[in-house]
Protein backbone atom coordinates (compact mmCIF):
# COMPACT_ATOMS: atom_id res chain seq x y z
CA UNK A 1 0.00 0.00 0.00
CA UNK A 2 2.69 2.47 0.62
CA UNK A 3 5.97 3.47 -1.08
CA UNK A 4 8.30 5.87 1.10
CA UNK A 5 11.60 4.50 0.11
CA UNK A 6 12.80 8.69 0.71
CA UNK A 7 10.56 9.18 3.34
CA UNK A 8 11.29 12.06 6.32
CA UNK A 9 11.99 10.37 8.98
CA UNK A 10 13.19 7.44 10.44
CA UNK A 11 12.42 6.10 13.65
CA UNK A 12 14.34 3.32 15.20
CA UNK A 13 12.77 0.95 17.63
CA UNK A 14 15.05 0.56 20.65
CA UNK A 15 12.68 -1.31 22.62
CA UNK A 16 8.72 -1.49 22.11
CA UNK A 17 7.55 -3.46 25.18
CA UNK A 18 4.65 -2.98 27.27
CA UNK A 19 6.02 -5.38 30.47
CA UNK A 20 5.76 -7.17 32.57
CA UNK A 21 9.17 -8.18 31.18
CA UNK A 22 12.24 -5.01 32.19
CA UNK A 23 13.79 -5.71 29.03
CA UNK A 24 13.20 -3.49 25.71
CA UNK A 25 10.57 -1.24 27.12
CA UNK A 26 9.81 1.90 25.17
CA UNK A 27 12.42 3.90 23.59
CA UNK A 28 12.77 5.50 19.85
CA UNK A 29 15.08 7.23 18.10
CA UNK A 30 14.21 9.91 15.63
CA UNK A 31 15.84 11.42 12.91
CA UNK A 32 15.68 12.98 9.86
CA UNK A 33 15.89 10.21 6.92
CA UNK A 34 18.93 9.96 5.08
CA UNK A 35 20.64 12.56 7.23
CA UNK A 36 24.14 12.11 7.98
CA UNK A 37 24.43 14.73 10.32
CA UNK A 38 25.05 13.55 14.15
CA UNK A 39 22.07 13.80 16.54
CA UNK A 40 19.54 11.82 17.79
CA UNK A 41 15.99 12.83 19.46
CA UNK A 42 14.79 9.85 22.02
CA UNK A 43 11.09 9.59 22.62
CA UNK A 44 10.50 7.70 25.99
CA UNK A 45 14.13 6.36 27.56
CA UNK A 46 12.79 3.05 28.73
CA UNK A 47 15.79 1.73 26.90
CA UNK A 48 19.22 2.36 26.11
CA UNK A 49 22.83 1.61 25.78
CA UNK A 50 22.35 -2.00 26.37
CA UNK A 51 19.84 -2.35 23.24
CA UNK A 52 21.60 0.08 20.94
CA UNK A 53 24.54 -2.28 21.71
CA UNK A 54 22.75 -5.37 21.69
CA UNK A 55 21.87 -3.71 17.68
CA UNK A 56 25.33 -2.76 16.82
CA UNK A 57 26.57 -6.33 18.15
CA UNK A 58 23.81 -8.23 15.75
CA UNK A 59 24.40 -6.21 12.73
CA UNK A 60 25.54 -8.15 9.61
CA UNK A 61 23.96 -11.22 11.30
CA UNK A 62 22.71 -13.54 9.34
CA UNK A 63 18.68 -13.90 9.10
CA UNK A 64 18.33 -9.75 10.25
CA UNK A 65 14.88 -9.83 8.95
CA UNK A 66 14.21 -12.56 11.68
CA UNK A 67 12.11 -11.30 15.41
CA UNK A 68 12.92 -13.18 18.30
CA UNK A 69 9.34 -14.87 20.11
CA UNK A 70 9.00 -16.07 23.11
CA UNK A 71 5.71 -17.75 22.32
CA UNK A 72 4.69 -20.86 20.01
CA UNK A 73 7.13 -19.83 17.01
CA UNK A 74 10.71 -18.74 18.85
CA UNK A 75 10.56 -16.51 15.82
CA UNK A 76 8.77 -14.19 13.41
CA UNK A 77 9.63 -13.01 10.07
CA UNK A 78 9.46 -9.09 10.40
CA UNK A 79 7.49 -8.71 7.02
CA UNK A 80 4.22 -10.13 9.00
CA UNK A 81 4.64 -7.66 11.44
CA UNK A 82 4.93 -4.61 9.45
CA UNK A 83 2.68 -3.05 6.29
CA UNK A 84 3.59 -3.50 2.92
CA UNK A 85 5.73 -1.05 1.05
CA UNK A 86 7.28 0.20 4.43
CA UNK A 87 10.81 0.27 4.16
CA UNK A 88 12.13 -1.79 7.43
CA UNK A 89 15.64 -2.35 7.99
CA UNK A 90 17.52 -4.66 10.98
CA UNK A 91 19.50 -1.81 12.81
CA UNK A 92 20.07 1.87 12.96
CA UNK A 93 19.38 3.85 9.50
CA UNK A 94 21.53 6.69 8.37
CA UNK A 95 24.59 6.61 10.69
CA UNK A 96 26.71 10.07 10.82
CA UNK A 97 29.73 10.98 9.20
CA UNK A 98 31.21 11.59 12.59
CA UNK A 99 30.36 8.50 13.50
CA UNK A 100 31.88 6.26 10.95
CA UNK A 101 35.49 8.36 11.24
CA UNK A 102 35.26 7.77 15.10
CA UNK A 103 35.01 3.78 14.90
CA UNK A 104 35.94 2.72 11.70
CA UNK A 105 39.05 4.72 12.13
CA UNK A 106 40.47 2.74 15.14
CA UNK A 107 38.64 -0.57 14.75
CA UNK A 108 36.57 0.36 17.72
CA UNK A 109 34.77 -2.37 19.56
CA UNK A 110 30.81 -3.24 20.12
CA UNK A 111 30.71 -0.93 23.19
CA UNK A 112 32.63 2.25 21.97
CA UNK A 113 30.26 2.32 19.12
CA UNK A 114 27.34 2.36 21.61
CA UNK A 115 28.82 4.89 23.71
CA UNK A 116 29.05 6.95 20.60
CA UNK A 117 25.20 6.56 19.37
CA UNK A 118 24.25 6.88 22.94
CA UNK A 119 26.66 10.46 22.97
CA UNK A 120 24.73 11.56 19.88
CA UNK A 121 21.14 11.42 21.95
CA UNK A 122 21.19 14.76 23.70
CA UNK A 123 16.92 15.63 23.91
CA UNK A 124 14.75 13.34 25.33
CA UNK A 125 10.90 13.47 25.31
CA UNK A 126 9.51 11.66 27.80
CA UNK A 127 5.95 10.88 27.48
CA UNK A 128 5.32 9.81 31.58
CA UNK A 129 7.29 9.35 34.28
CA UNK A 130 6.33 5.62 34.96
CA UNK A 131 9.18 3.10 35.12
CA UNK A 132 8.99 1.37 31.59
CA UNK A 133 9.74 4.81 29.99
CA UNK A 134 12.33 6.04 31.76
CA UNK A 135 14.41 3.23 33.44
CA UNK A 136 17.05 3.31 30.28
CA UNK A 137 17.54 7.21 31.24
CA UNK A 138 18.37 6.21 34.45
CA UNK A 139 20.47 3.59 35.01
CA UNK A 140 22.70 4.89 31.36
CA UNK A 141 23.20 8.30 33.25
CA UNK A 142 26.65 7.83 34.37
CA UNK A 143 27.93 7.36 30.68
CA UNK A 144 27.07 11.00 30.29
CA UNK A 145 30.25 11.71 32.06
CA UNK A 146 32.28 9.86 29.35
CA UNK A 147 32.24 13.01 27.44
CA UNK A 148 33.68 16.04 29.27
CA UNK A 149 31.07 19.02 29.22
CA UNK A 150 27.97 16.70 27.65
CA UNK A 151 24.30 16.78 28.89
CA UNK A 152 21.14 15.29 27.90
CA UNK A 153 18.11 17.92 28.31
CA UNK A 154 14.71 15.80 29.20
CA UNK A 155 11.59 17.60 27.85
CA UNK A 156 8.19 16.47 29.87
CA UNK A 157 5.28 18.45 31.21
CA UNK A 158 5.74 19.91 34.36
CA UNK A 159 4.28 17.37 36.16
CA UNK A 160 6.44 14.99 34.48
CA UNK A 161 9.31 16.42 34.99
CA UNK A 162 8.61 17.45 38.55
CA UNK A 163 8.37 13.64 38.98
CA UNK A 164 11.82 12.92 37.34
CA UNK A 165 13.34 15.57 39.65
CA UNK A 166 11.78 14.57 43.03
CA UNK A 167 11.34 11.10 43.14
CA UNK A 168 14.57 9.60 40.75
CA UNK A 169 17.40 12.29 40.05
CA UNK A 170 16.85 12.97 44.20
CA UNK A 171 20.08 11.59 45.42
CA UNK A 172 18.21 8.84 47.37
CA UNK A 173 16.95 6.66 44.48
CA UNK A 174 19.68 8.08 41.76
CA UNK A 175 22.40 10.42 42.28
CA UNK A 176 21.07 13.98 41.81
CA UNK A 177 22.83 14.46 38.14
CA UNK A 178 20.71 17.59 37.59
CA UNK A 179 23.11 19.32 40.75
CA UNK A 180 25.43 20.35 37.92
CA UNK A 181 23.29 19.88 34.84
CA UNK A 182 24.35 16.74 33.51
CA UNK A 183 20.72 15.85 33.27
CA UNK A 184 19.07 19.23 32.49
CA UNK A 185 14.75 19.15 33.08
CA UNK A 186 12.64 21.40 30.99
CA UNK A 187 8.92 21.76 31.02
CA UNK A 188 6.82 22.13 28.11
CA UNK A 189 3.51 23.89 27.37
CA UNK A 190 1.40 21.42 26.00
CA UNK A 191 -0.16 22.64 22.18
CA UNK A 192 2.72 24.79 22.08
CA UNK A 193 5.03 24.61 19.41
CA UNK A 194 8.86 24.28 19.86
CA UNK A 195 12.31 24.00 18.07
CA UNK A 196 14.47 21.32 18.51
CA UNK A 197 18.34 21.79 19.13
CA UNK A 198 19.25 18.81 17.90
CA UNK A 199 17.96 18.67 14.88
CA UNK A 200 17.18 22.47 13.98
CA UNK A 201 14.55 21.77 11.58
CA UNK A 202 12.15 19.52 13.32
CA UNK A 203 9.63 21.26 15.73
CA UNK A 204 7.42 19.81 18.28
CA UNK A 205 4.10 20.04 19.80
CA UNK A 206 3.10 18.18 22.79
CA UNK A 207 -0.51 17.41 23.83
CA UNK A 208 -1.95 15.44 26.82
CA UNK A 209 -3.36 12.17 27.32
CA UNK A 210 -5.21 10.47 29.86
CA UNK A 211 -3.76 7.50 30.84
CA UNK A 212 -6.33 5.71 34.07
CA UNK A 213 -6.01 6.37 37.97
CA UNK A 214 -3.72 6.29 40.32
CA UNK A 215 -4.02 3.23 42.87
CA UNK A 216 -4.05 5.04 45.82
CA UNK A 217 -5.91 7.78 45.69
CA UNK A 218 -7.75 7.25 42.34
CA UNK A 219 -6.69 10.07 40.85
CA UNK A 220 -6.12 11.15 36.88
CA UNK A 221 -2.86 9.97 35.44
CA UNK A 222 -1.49 12.24 32.92
CA UNK A 223 0.86 11.26 29.51
CA UNK A 224 1.95 12.83 26.67
CA UNK A 225 1.76 12.25 22.62
CA UNK A 226 4.21 14.12 20.65
CA UNK A 227 3.72 15.63 17.07
CA UNK A 228 6.96 16.33 14.94
CA UNK A 229 6.89 18.23 12.44
CA UNK A 230 10.03 18.43 9.48
CA UNK A 231 10.11 22.01 8.54
CA UNK A 232 11.44 21.51 5.60
CA UNK A 233 8.74 19.10 3.95
CA UNK A 234 5.84 19.89 6.26
CA UNK A 235 5.71 16.27 6.99
CA UNK A 236 4.41 15.04 10.24
CA UNK A 237 4.74 12.24 12.74
CA UNK A 238 2.50 11.87 15.69
CA UNK A 239 3.81 9.43 18.74
CA UNK A 240 1.97 8.40 21.77
CA UNK A 241 2.81 7.71 25.19
CA UNK A 242 0.53 5.59 27.32
CA UNK A 243 -3.14 6.00 26.94
CA UNK A 244 -6.41 5.54 27.22
CA UNK A 245 -9.35 6.18 24.80
CA UNK A 246 -11.69 8.92 25.18
CA UNK A 247 -14.82 6.82 25.35
CA UNK A 248 -13.09 5.16 28.54
CA UNK A 249 -11.64 8.24 30.14
CA UNK A 250 -14.95 10.42 29.27
CA UNK A 251 -12.36 13.30 28.29
CA UNK A 252 -11.56 14.95 25.04
CA UNK A 253 -8.08 14.27 25.37
CA UNK A 254 -7.38 12.22 21.72
CA UNK A 255 -10.61 14.30 20.12
CA UNK A 256 -8.33 17.43 20.99
CA UNK A 257 -5.43 15.63 18.90
CA UNK A 258 -7.51 14.43 15.63
CA UNK A 259 -9.23 18.23 15.68
CA UNK A 260 -5.57 19.58 15.97
CA UNK A 261 -4.14 17.31 12.85
CA UNK A 262 -7.71 17.69 10.81
CA UNK A 263 -6.92 21.58 10.64
CA UNK A 264 -3.03 21.64 10.45
CA UNK A 265 -1.87 19.10 8.88
CA UNK A 266 -3.02 17.70 5.55
CA UNK A 267 -3.70 13.97 5.53
CA UNK A 268 -0.70 13.42 2.97
CA UNK A 269 2.34 15.09 5.76
CA UNK A 270 0.65 12.77 8.57
CA UNK A 271 3.47 9.94 7.77
CA UNK A 272 2.30 7.79 10.62
CA UNK A 273 0.73 7.25 13.92
CA UNK A 274 2.79 5.63 16.62
CA UNK A 275 -0.08 4.56 19.12
CA UNK A 276 -0.16 2.04 21.89
CA UNK A 277 -2.17 -0.91 21.90
CA UNK A 278 -0.86 -2.56 25.16
CA UNK A 279 -3.66 -5.26 25.43
CA UNK A 280 -5.71 -8.05 22.77
CA UNK A 281 -9.03 -7.27 22.53
CA UNK A 282 -10.19 -10.14 25.31
CA UNK A 283 -9.19 -8.39 27.86
CA UNK A 284 -12.26 -6.36 29.39
CA UNK A 285 -12.62 -2.66 29.56
CA UNK A 286 -11.96 -2.49 32.84
CA UNK A 287 -9.01 -4.29 33.17
CA UNK A 288 -6.82 -2.07 30.74
CA UNK A 289 -6.05 -0.21 33.43
CA UNK A 290 -5.42 3.13 31.26
CA UNK A 291 -4.60 1.31 27.97
CA UNK A 292 -5.77 0.45 24.51
CA UNK A 293 -7.00 -2.79 22.81
CA UNK A 294 -7.92 -3.38 19.12
CA UNK A 295 -11.64 -2.09 19.79
CA UNK A 296 -10.64 1.61 20.86
CA UNK A 297 -8.10 1.98 18.10
CA UNK A 298 -10.89 1.51 15.68
CA UNK A 299 -13.41 3.57 18.02
CA UNK A 300 -10.43 6.51 17.89
CA UNK A 301 -9.32 6.12 13.98
CA UNK A 302 -13.16 6.53 12.53
CA UNK A 303 -13.13 9.51 14.59
CA UNK A 304 -10.29 10.64 13.21
CA UNK A 305 -11.89 10.05 9.39
CA UNK A 306 -14.60 12.10 10.62
CA UNK A 307 -12.80 15.02 11.68
CA UNK A 308 -10.79 15.24 7.76
CA UNK A 309 -14.05 14.04 6.34
CA UNK A 310 -12.88 11.63 4.93
CA UNK A 311 -16.06 10.47 2.59
CA UNK A 312 -17.73 13.29 3.00
CA UNK A 313 -15.74 16.65 1.32
CA UNK A 314 -12.71 14.26 1.43
CA UNK A 315 -12.49 11.07 -1.39
CA UNK A 316 -11.91 8.06 1.18
CA UNK A 317 -8.90 6.86 -1.75
CA UNK A 318 -7.48 10.13 -0.72
CA UNK A 319 -7.05 9.06 2.77
CA UNK A 320 -4.17 7.26 3.71
CA UNK A 321 -2.83 6.48 6.86
CA UNK A 322 0.22 4.12 8.28
CA UNK A 323 -0.61 2.72 12.28
CA UNK A 324 2.34 1.60 14.07
CA UNK A 325 1.37 -0.07 17.59
CA UNK A 326 3.46 -0.16 20.27
CA UNK A 327 4.19 -0.60 24.38
CA UNK A 328 2.46 -4.65 23.58
CA UNK A 329 2.24 -6.55 27.24
CA UNK A 330 3.77 -9.82 27.13
CA UNK A 331 1.35 -12.52 28.67
CA UNK A 332 0.43 -16.51 29.54
CA UNK A 333 -0.69 -17.14 25.64
CA UNK A 334 0.43 -19.71 23.04
CA UNK A 335 0.58 -16.84 20.16
CA UNK A 336 2.59 -14.24 20.18
CA UNK A 337 0.71 -11.02 22.00
CA UNK A 338 1.78 -8.80 18.89
CA UNK A 339 0.74 -11.30 16.06
CA UNK A 340 -2.20 -11.67 18.00
CA UNK A 341 -3.16 -7.59 18.35
CA UNK A 342 -2.62 -7.01 14.75
CA UNK A 343 -4.15 -9.82 13.39
CA UNK A 344 -7.18 -9.06 15.73
CA UNK A 345 -7.17 -5.25 14.86
CA UNK A 346 -6.85 -6.26 11.44
CA UNK A 347 -10.09 -7.78 11.37
CA UNK A 348 -11.81 -5.58 13.01
CA UNK A 349 -10.50 -2.87 10.58
CA UNK A 350 -11.75 -4.71 7.25
CA UNK A 351 -15.29 -5.61 9.75
CA UNK A 352 -15.69 -1.62 10.41
CA UNK A 353 -16.72 1.19 8.28
CA UNK A 354 -12.63 2.62 8.09
CA UNK A 355 -12.13 -0.74 5.63
CA UNK A 356 -13.23 1.63 2.60
CA UNK A 357 -9.95 4.35 3.48
CA UNK A 358 -6.08 3.40 2.96
CA UNK A 359 -5.32 2.57 6.45
CA UNK A 360 -2.63 -0.02 7.36
CA UNK A 361 -0.79 -1.18 10.00
CA UNK A 362 1.76 -2.29 11.81
CA UNK A 363 4.18 -3.40 15.12
CA UNK A 364 7.06 -1.74 16.13
CA UNK A 365 9.51 -3.85 16.54
CA UNK A 366 13.20 -3.70 18.87
CA UNK A 367 16.27 -3.52 16.96
CA UNK A 368 14.59 -1.76 13.75
CA UNK A 369 14.16 0.90 11.79
CA UNK A 370 10.96 1.90 9.92
CA UNK A 371 11.46 5.20 6.99
CA UNK A 372 8.65 7.09 7.14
Amino acid sequence: MFSNESGSFELTFLGCAGGPLNDHTQSFLLKQAGCDAPGYICIDAGSGLSEIADMIYNTGESGSGVVKSLYRNRTEDVSTLVAPGISCKSGFGTLSKRFAEKTDNRGSNVIERAYEIYGEITEYFITHPHLDHLVGLILNSPAIYERPGCYKKIYGTEQTVTAIRENLFNDKIWPDFTADRAIRLKSLDCFKAMKLSTIKDIECIPFTLRHGYSVRNTDPVFSTAYLFRDCTTNDHILIFGDTESDEVSKSDSLMKIWEHLSKNVPIRNLKAIVIECSNPEEVETEKLYGHMSPRFIIWELLRLVQFYGAGDSMDPSEFELHVILTHIKDGFTDEDPRTKVLRQLRNLYQKSELNKFNIDFSIAVPGFTLTL
